[in-house]
């Protein structure tokens, strides 16, 4: 009996020591367990902010294309105002240089009209002839009606 108790003890104590060693082996598995799911945790933190940094990166990058590109676009208009400016203003010059030139022709119009009207009134009051003062004086008229009609149609656009 003294054996077998000696077996059963020493039975008992490699039990013991076997329960041990697999709470210790669990133990150990559970602590490498945590580790591996602390470092999951840590590895999926620093790619979360990575991602935001790209992120962050590629937004200042969009800002600075698209900012890029609004300057060209505001340059590109400013150049279609500028040249349409330039355009306005050449063609108030032509304009004005068209209505001067007009002017011109109907101040030389009207000179030529005026001492052509003053050598018809000579005939038309010196004339001892009636045909003659009547010749005069129609073509006085058709020269007034003319002179009148061209002042009319001065600045009318073809």
């Amino acid at each position: 009996q003294a054996k077998e108790a000696a077996e059963l003890k020493l039975e008992l104590e490699r039990l013991k020591g076997a329960g041990e060693l697999n709470l210790q082996q669990w133990q150990q598995q559970q602590d490498l367990r945590d580790k591996q799911m602390d470092a999951t945790r840590s590895e999926a933190i620093k790619s979360a902010e990575t991602d935001v940094e790209l992120a962050k990166l590629e937004a200042e990058r969009q800002k600075a294309l698209a900012s890029v590109a609004q300057d060209a676009d505001k340059q590109k208009m400013n150049n279609a105002m500028e040249m349409f400016e330039q355009v306005q203003a050449r063609k108030r010059e032509r304009m004005q240089l068209q209505n001067d030139q007009e002017q011109q022709r109907l101040e030389q119009h009207a000179k030529g009209s005026q001492s052509t009207i003053a050598v018809l009134e000579e005939i038309a009051a010196s004339s001892d002839d009636p045909a003659v003062k009547l010749e005069a004086l129609k073509q006085l008229a058709e020269l007034r009606k003319a002179d009148v009609a061209g002042q009319k149609d001065a600045y009318k656009d073809d």
